[in-house]
């Protein structure tokens, strides 16, 4: 069941928010539910029995997902995305990083 979710998220799922993630540079109104998929995306991300496409879909989310993100009011999120994008730009592979809480 795992391995259908994750085939799933990775195949439908993410090509799509990826692909509008303009959209999420206008949603501070929903800071709790980006907090969210940040989070479930990271923790996708750790998982061992993705494919080479699979992580190359997750890593192309986030680094289109922190792009989008990058304003002012969310410092939390700006720390981790500079770092993320840091690393992704000189690293091949899927960069994994701590992240915090960001709810506030």
């Amino acid at each position: 069941m795992a391995l259908a979710l994750n085939r799933y998220l990775s195949t439908s799922v993410l090509p799509i928010l990826t692909t509008y993630s303009h959209f999420f540079r206008d949603a501070d109104h929903a800071s709790a539910l980006l907090d969210s998929l940040l989070h479930t995306v990271y923790r996708l991300s750790k998982c061992k029995s993705l494919t080479k496409n699979q992580r190359d879909t997750v890593s192309d989310f986030l680094v289109s997902f922190t792009r989008s993100v990058l304003t002012p009011p969310r410092s939390g999120c700006v720390s981790i995305a500079s770092s993320m994008e840091r690393q992704m730009m000189f690293s091949k592979e899927l960069v994994v990083l701590p992240v915090p809480n960001l709810n506030v």
